[in-house]
């Protein structure tokens, strides 16, 4: 039997094959074409996943662009940032007016004297803490009304006052407590029953 090869070399003469050799070459031919078919469908396979993961690096790289822009602008909207500092000042300024006004903006007060250094403290403490960051400076700017709201009309509560005279007892027991502030101590204790009653509570 004469193969396709030789067939093939001589020219296609359909009419004289016999039914053996039209089978091989219907046969050779089906071969080819569904090799074809499956090359191509291969090739646009792989073309659909390089697409699809084209598709996926980009789609990651949108998300982190988005993330990087979401942290960018967290970081410019506080009012610490630059562009935004003057409202952190006047934030401050608030703070320690509401301060200053609880000793009735004596200085030379009994009560200054002892509470002084922790009430500067305390009201930026609890003002941060209110918005759950570490410091003014990382409010957000659209809480800037509400903080200055919180400067005030802070208020030392019975609690930290009577926790930090404690604290103030024990340092005059250890000798850390300076002379000035001693004293001052001294006549503070006596004048709210050791400590007892807040001078400062609404």
């Amino acid at each position: 039997m004469e193969n396709l090869t030789n067939i093939t070399s001589n020219g296609l003469d359909l009419e004289s094959m016999t039914d053996e050799q039209l089978e091989l070459i219907t046969n050779r031919a089906l071969f080819l074409r569904q090799k074809k078919q499956e090359e191509k469908i291969t090739e646009l396979t792989n073309n659909q996943r390089k697409l699809e993961e084209s598709a996926r690096i980009n789609e990651e790289k949108l998300d982190e662009t988005a993330t990087e822009l979401k942290k960018t602008k967290e970081f410019i909207d506080v009012l610490g940032f630059a562009v935004n500092s003057y409202k952190l000042q006047i934030l401050k300024g608030k703070a320690a007016s509401r301060v200053y006004s609880l000793f009735n903006n004596d200085v030379s007060s009994i009560e200054f004297i002892v509470w002084n250094t922790y009430f500067f403290k305390k009201i930026y403490s609890d003002i941060a803490h209110h918005f759950h960051v570490s410091k003014c400076a990382n409010i957000n700017v659209k809480d800037f009304e509400e903080a200055c709201m919180l400067a005030d009309e802070w208020l030392p509560t019975d609690y930290y006052i009577r926790e930090k005279v404690e604290e103030m007892k024990n340092k005059v027991m250890q000798g850390t407590l300076k002379q000035e502030r001693v004293m001052a101590l001294n006549m503070y204790l006596k004048s709210t029953n050791n400590g007892e009653i807040n001078p400062f509570a609404a």
